[in-house]
């Protein structure tokens, strides 16, 4: 991801509802383009990859490597571009970046009610691994923690 591909991200964000919903300065850090100091020991860890078809950003996977962790932070693709196969691409890249980085696990946080999510995820080797109790708002709710190895 490049600070380019910031508007199309942000868009597909609103789009889509399961997304976590990021402000741009957030999104910043993935792009190099934060000089916060709150995050100047943290940029390295963060990562985001962005789909592209034909020039055009169509999708997104943003995480954060944390010694050997990969955590998911934040996936979306466009809704137009939706059940094509681009959210397992992206999920492709960001194992593999994390295999290569001598990564062992990868997890992340979904919506207990985010029963497609949760499919996608299990379809690709995920397990539940715990529950966050009200992590979410707007509307409040409770997060289930999805892992595996790498």
């Amino acid at each position: 991801m490049t600070a380019a591909d910031l508007e199309a991200v942000l868009s597909i964000q609103k789009a889509s509802p399961g997304a976590a919903q990021w402000p741009a300065d957030e999104w910043r850090i993935f792009c190099g383009q934060q000089d916060a100091l709150e995050y100047d020991n943290l940029r390295t860890g963060y990562h985001a990859w962005v789909a592209d078809e034909e020039g055009a950003v169509v999708g997104f996977l943003a995480g954060l490597f944390s010694g050997e962790e990969l955590e998911i932070l934040n996936l979306a693709v466009a809704s137009g571009a939706r059940r094509t196969g681009i959210a397992s691409a992206l999920l492709s890249e960001a194992l593999a970046a994390a295999r290569k980085s001598g990564g062992g696990r990868v997890f992340l946080e979904v919506r207990a009610s985010n029963a497609g999510a949760i499919v996608f995820y299990q379809g690709h080797g995920f397990l539940p691994a715990g529950l966050r109790n009200n992590y979410y708002r707007e509307p409040l709710e409770s997060a289930l923690v999805l892992a595996r190895k790498i």
